[in-house]
């Protein structure tokens, strides 16, 4: 499959968002596979190569029928198989449909199921995987300081041998106006709606700070840090 339409939804916003699960997944070719598993939270992992930032999924669960399939799959035994490669085998052989053999073959475990978000300096966070095919972007408000715009790009992928689809629309909405309003974006739209929810309170809290400094969490906003650090090596003319 190749890259394929691309639907673009650009709003002015205070912050950047990360997205949550769908229902199902979207995945190269317009094919959709239901989720096998569920998500638990205390198990994503925040990482930094250097260059880039992304989170990754740890941990999930399957069901007991999903996790027969693969053991059928793979080969292996209950005792020797773990959830990640489970769901891997099952994802692989969904995929079989809509993926030529050889692109299969290079298929890792990983793309199969984290929701992996790359944070690329300076305003470039594409998902990676077949979880999402969302890409966002941000860029300045002119010259207001206390506002940005984030472009949020839904891609799709179309056969190979299918003509190109048309662009799709861009679609604007305000700093008033919620993601939910965009009827392009489906449940999306509230999933956006709750993550930006608390952006307007954490700006007033980086307004109060009587110290004037930023205090950010030591894992959990590792990417907050990562990305002021590289911003600052560059203002020096010290690029990492």
């Amino acid at each position: 499959a190749e890259e394929g339409q691309a639907q673009s939804i650009t709003r002015d916003d205070g912050g950047e968002d990360q997205e949550e699960e769908d229902d199902a997944d979207r995945v190269p070719g317009g094919a959709r596979v239901e989720p096998l598993a569920h998500l638990d939270r205390a198990h994503v992992r925040h990482v930094d190569w250097g260059g880039l930032c992304l989170l990754g999924v740890e941990r999930l669960h399957l069901d007991a029928e999903r996790f027969e399939q693969a053991l059928a799959l793979t080969g292996k035994s209950a005792d020797d198989i773990s959830s990640r490669e489970a769901i891997g085998a099952i994802r692989k052989a969904e995929f079989a449909a809509f993926l030529e053999a050889d692109k299969l073959a290079s298929v890792t475990d990983a793309e199969t199921m984290d929701s992996i978000l790359y944070l690329v300096f300076p305003n470039f966070a594409p998902w990676g995987g077949f979880q999402s095919q969302i890409t966002y972007r941000y860029r300045p408000d002119g010259m207001n300081v206390d506002g940005c715009i984030m472009d949020i790009y839904l891609l799709d992928g179309f056969a190979a041998d299918a003509p190109r689809p048309p662009d799709a629309k861009t679609l604007h909405l305000g700093y008033d106006e919620r993601y939910a309003e965009a009827e392009e974006l489906g449940m999306l739209g509230s999933l956006f709606d709750q993550d930006a929810n608390n952006l307007p309170e954490v700006q007033k809290g980086l307004m109060a700070s009587r110290s004037g400094q930023v205090l950010t969490a030591s894992y959990q906003e590792l990417r907050i840090r990562h990305f002021h650090a590289t911003l600052s090596s560059y203002l020096e003319d010290k690029p990492a």
